[in-house]
């Protein structure tokens, strides 16, 4: 029974090392980029041995590898957590936070995707498949909303969902890439004005 148990403590201590490796990664990635993410960094700011980190992960691209697995979980349960309510604005804004939230969450993989997309194509599968997540979560949003009379069926939805989708990816981009520039908006100021006016566009 103390073997199982010593078993047990030494998976949850391995798992624990491995958020704390993956989330300090995360955090210099964003700063530094891919490249300026050293080892040496990210074993310091987890608290571990450099060691650790090959053993672990057998390096960057490992913990990168990693964290790319767990964005793509994320994206299945970001899905599932989407519910309609009926009310056109409130629903389309649901939909909206749970992808701003999602990127603020999972940024340092947008911001290497960004940066070094050349070298990582599969961090650019990745953000595809959140692209298409969205527009399928929206395509299913607006034709509840169409059979519940709550909109048009004369909107051309292929094209306002293609829309809409292109216009939260270019916000997300503008505050990642661009976080100091006059053309950001918050992302309360866009769910607020941007989305206000295309759900009265939509409803017209």
């Amino acid at each position: 029974m103390q073997i199982m148990v010593s078993i047990g403590s030494s998976m949850m201590d391995n798992h624990v090392v491995d958020q704390k490796i993956m989330d300090a990664f995360a955090n210099l990635a964003g700063s530094y980029g891919y490249k300026g993410t050293t080892t040496r960094k990210i074993a310091q700011q987890a608290g571990v041995n450099e060691s650790t980190i090959f053993r672990h992960f057998s390096g960057k691209q490992g913990i990168l590898k990693a964290l790319i697995e767990r964005y793509q979980d994320e994206i299945n349960k970001a899905e599932l957590s989407f519910h309609t309510t009926g009310n056109v604005e409130m629903d389309i804004r649901h939909a909206i936070s749970i992808y701003q939230y999602f990127i603020e969450q999972h940024k340092s993989i947008f911001l290497i995707a960004l940066r070094e997309s050349s070298q990582f194509p599969e961090l650019g599968q990745a953000i595809q498949r959140l692209l298409l997540i969205q527009k399928e979560m929206l395509l299913k949003l607006f034709r509840n909303l169409i059979e519940q009379g709550h909109l048009s069926a004369q909107n051309n939805l292929e094209m306002e969902i293609s829309n809409l989708v292109l216009m939260n990816f270019s916000q997300a981009v503008l505050k990642l890439a661009y976080p100091n520039t006059s053309i950001v908006i918050s992302d309360q100021d866009y769910l607020d004005k941007n989305i206000q006016n295309f759900v009265s566009n939509l409803k017209k």
